[in-house]
């Protein structure tokens, strides 16, 4: 073919193929979620007024990797890969707020992680720990409530079952914990004096399988935590509230004698209450992919996550767990460990 008939060809080829690789360059409203890290968190601590035992036991917590906003040729490719997620961008990022504004807040809940799972740990440990503006108000209780006749207007709640509670997200925790129709134990603060009552349940009219009191509760303000020394973790380029559970274990792992992992590589994920709750987070099966790529052993998922966090894994041992006491005899205990998981 004589090269001038090429040319009206070329023509209208250069202009598709540039038009083509303008619009998967462009930006879609999603974010793109995929595996991410497993990083080494004793490495990260420091403490300072107490000794410190340092073993060879990894304790990892686990990330996923977040794009905002992706181009079209990135969420095509994520679309057909299933460890990948692309929720709407609205979901993470509101229209009306910065997008640095959103990744400051999830800086600063990862700082406020740390504080308190530093506070869940040392308080497990016996040390002395003050929480200020942790408790929970009960500001009214309804004629029917089963807790009528023994909490009063005014009552702050403490603990629910001997487990500490910093505000209503921690209390709902405590009790969907127990059995509905069932006394529960409660330390409250009256009058300047820590008293322990017993109070009766009900179901919760939103899912009857958990309990409530019944009662009325005074939104509360920002906890203040005062600790008895110095407990720092380098914060590195992450976010979220998710590690609070790891970093809970790696306190206790250095301020007690012995390894806790047993010389093995331990994953987790899960926040973490003043109290050793340990809740729910999101990516799981990104988590899951990330622990088996580091290598761990052992992935630490909160309860309610258990069952998803089974369908990733490949051949890592998943356990579930709801408080910070549980995680410890699970990692304590192998043979413990291996009949709660689904490997």
């Amino acid at each position: 073919m004589p090269p001038h008939d090429r040319v009206p060809k070329l023509v209208l080829i250069v202009p598709v193929l540039t038009a083509v690789l303008a619009l998967l360059n462009m930006s879609v409203p999603r974010v793109w979620i995929g595996p991410g890290s497993a990083v080494e968190v004793k490495e990260l601590v420091r403490i300072s007024g107490a000794q410190e035992y340092r073993t060879p036991g990894k304790l990892l917590l686990t990330t996923v990797h977040l794009v905002y906003p992706p181009s079209l040729a990135m969420a095509i490719k994520g679309w057909l890969d299933p460890l990948v997620d692309l929720p709407p961008s609205e979901l993470y990022y509101p229209e009306d707020v910065d997008p640095q504004e959103v990744n400051r807040g999830a800086r600063q809940d990862l700082q406020n992680s740390k504080l308190v799972a530093s506070a869940a740990a040392l308080t497990r440990l016996g040390y002395p720990v003050v929480l200020e503006g942790a408790d929970v108000l009960v500001s009214g209780i309804p004629a029917q409530s089963p807790a009528t006749g023994v909490l009063r207007r005014g009552d702050f709640i403490l603990a629910v079952g001997g487990h500490r509670v910093c505000g209503a997200e921690e209390l709902r925790f405590e009790m969907s914990q127990a059995t509905p129709g069932e006394p529960v134990a409660l330390q409250v603060r009256r009058d300047g004096r820590d008293i322990n009552v017993t109070a009766g349940t009900v179901p919760d009219p939103e899912n009857e399988r958990r309990a409530v009191l019944g009662v009325e509760l005074a939104p509360q303000g920002q906890v203040r935590i005062q600790l008895p020394f110095k407990v720092e973790i380098e914060q590195g380029d992450i976010g979220g509230p998710s590690a609070g559970l790891v970093f809970a274990l790696s306190i206790t792992d250095l301020l007690q004698d012995g390894d806790l992992s047993g010389g093995r590589a331990v994953a987790g994920t899960g926040t973490i209450g003043c109290g050793g709750q340990v809740g729910l987070v999101g990516g799981v099966k990104q988590k899951v992919t990330a622990a088996e790529k580091s290598g761990a052993e052992l992935f630490l998922v909160p309860q309610d996550e258990f069952e998803d966090a089974c369908k990733w894994a490949k051949r890592i041992r998943i356990v579930p767990v709801n408080r910070l006491d549980e995680a410890v005899r699970v990692l304590q205990d192998p043979a413990a460990a291996k009949a709660r998981s689904c490997r």
